[in-house]
């Protein structure tokens, strides 16, 4: 298979973020979570050994996982054809916790969802956790691991990498906090086992802003940048389905959030600017909510602040042998 895309200039960290492979559970659809914890089955493996191969080639300098089991095997198969990169793992990068309904099969989480679509983050599972505690817990990490990267030595060209081994609805999570600064857009990504998803950190001096301010595209231009961007998202080569799209509004709403950035006319490409004090703010669920409320429109990250780039989404062509569940 080709390459990952290259990253932008000025890229200093690379994120490839993928979903653990196929458990047991996964296919009987019972709901795992962070307090469930199998291992892969036959199928998850062979996925895990797609997913391995398609990172072969690739520079990979540190591979990072749940310390759930699943998410352990998985970078396993990575971390065999990169048998020199240093490993970790990291409880906070572990699944959403779904609480009493763990362990459930098919379990209705209407109500979640419901919740979950107009707005009330806060809303969980009877001992659960909510997407916003998940994003304040796994976010502050993500930073953490970012920062860590920069400040370890790296080849003089290309970004340093970090390939995260994590779960599916942690995915959807991070990629709408990071890509849209809104958990409104959770329902609008793909997280099929085993899948890829780029991101790069792009430190300044760097040309984003020479890109479109989203907020200020003529409705027809914003229209056809939304229906490129939700389809990749959702893993699809045309519009996605009703059942990952959002409805009209909202995804106008996240897409013109002050923060948000368009790539190049047509490729649906997110830039989102994140300053120090953005990052700062990942301390508390309330400073978390604050800082996805923020309607500024920023140009200037500052020195220690990045530009990040949605690189690629959702891609899954190496799953070609190994057919995949998109069941949390």
């Amino acid at each position: 298979m080709d390459a990952l895309p290259a990253p932008p200039p000025h890229a200093a960290v690379r994120l490839i973020l993928c979903r653990h492979g196929e458990t047991a559970l996964n296919a009987d659809h019972i709901l795992q979570g962070s307090g469930v914890n199998p291992p892969l089955n036959d199928r998850g493996r062979a996925q895990a050994r797609l997913l391995g191969a398609r990172l072969a080639k690739e520079r990979i300098d540190w591979i990072v996982s749940s310390e759930l089991l699943r998410a352990r095997q998985t970078a396993d198969e990575v971390a065999a054809h990169h048998p020199t990169v240093p490993r970790d793992v990291f409880a906070d990068l572990a699944e959403i916790s779904w609480g009493v309904l763990e362990g459930t099969k098919s379990p209705d989480i209407a109500k979640l969802h419901t919740a979950w679509d107009q707005g009330d983050f806060d809303y969980s599972a009877e001992r659960g956790e909510s997407p916003k505690q998940v994003s304040q817990r796994a976010g502050a990490q993500l930073f953490a691991l970012i920062d860590e990267a920069r400040r370890r030595p790296r080849a003089a060209s290309g970004p340093y990498t970090i390939a995260i081994v994590i779960h599916g609805r942690l995915l959807r999570i991070l990629l709408a906090t990071l890509l849209h600064r809104s958990l409104f857009c959770m329902p609008a990504f793909s997280h099929t086992n085993c899948n890829i998803n780029v991101l790069d950190f792009v430190t300044p001096p760097s040309p984003i802003t020479d890109l479109p301010l989203l907020r200020t595209l003529p409705p027809a231009d914003l229209a056809a940048f939304a229906e490129t961007h939700f389809a990749q998202q959702a893993g699809h080569p045309t519009s996605p389905p009703p059942h990952v799209r959002l409805d009209a509004a909202p995804a106008m709403v996240n897409l013109t959030h002050a923060h948000v950035w368009g790539g190049k006319p047509g490729d649906g490409i997110l830039a989102v600017p994140w300053t120090r004090a953005d990052i700062g703010k990942w301390t508390t669920i309330e400073d978390v909510a604050k800082s996805l409320e923020c309607d500024e429109v920023v140009t200037d990250v500052g020195a220690d602040g990045f530009w990040l780039v949605g690189t690629l989404i959702s891609e899954t062509g190496h799953l070609v042998e190994a057919d995949a569940d998109p069941t949390d």
